[in-house]
């Protein structure tokens, strides 16, 4: 699958993957900074999430080979990966799965064990929403804030890209 990515500076590659329902751009802050020591960083959007493709098939496994994709096609070679949350389980995935292309691992916010479900109501609530159907982003936003009742979750969840303006 190809990756959405914005690239911030020049220099070594860090790859940055967000956390679940979040974006690469949620980086760019942080990504500036880090441009200014020398780094290009590639704020990359994991697929079903912002500008990168969808798909039913959401795994591990295939978000650590969207990653290896991302690198072969850009040609980045002994990149440092900087996961956030599923971007951290994705990317301890990555270096299972392809040992040695990279050269550092940051995991912020995640341990490499099983965490129980507890996202069901905000999936709940996206599932609820027919995107097709949809002309309004506020229409979204209500809906959501219908059936969730947290603003900031709500907000989170608006980054993300959606049908309608």
């Amino acid at each position: 699958m190809k990756l959405f990515f914005n690239r911030i500076g020049e220099g070594r590659p860090l790859i940055i993957l967000h956390g679940l329902f979040g974006l690469g751009d949620n980086w760019a802050t942080i990504a500036r900074q880090l441009a200014t020591h020398g780094f290009a960083c590639y704020l990359v959007d994991q697929r079903n999430h912002g500008r990168s493709p969808h798909s039913p098939d959401f795994s591990y496994p295939l978000m650590s080979e969207d990653l290896f994709e991302l690198l072969q096609d850009q040609r980045i070679s002994q990149p440092i990966l900087l996961g956030h949350s599923m971007g951290g389980k994705t990317v301890i995935r990555f270096a299972l799965d392809h040992a040695g292309i990279a050269i550092k691992l940051v995991v912020v916010d995640i341990a490499p064990r099983y965490y129980p479900p507890h996202h069901q109501a905000v999936l709940a609530a996206l599932h609820a929403v027919d995107f097709d159907q949809v002309r309004k982003r506020k229409q979204v936003e209500d809906m959501l804030r219908n059936a969730l009742h947290e603003e900031a979750t709500v907000q989170v969840l608006l980054k993300n890209p959606c049908g309608g303006s």
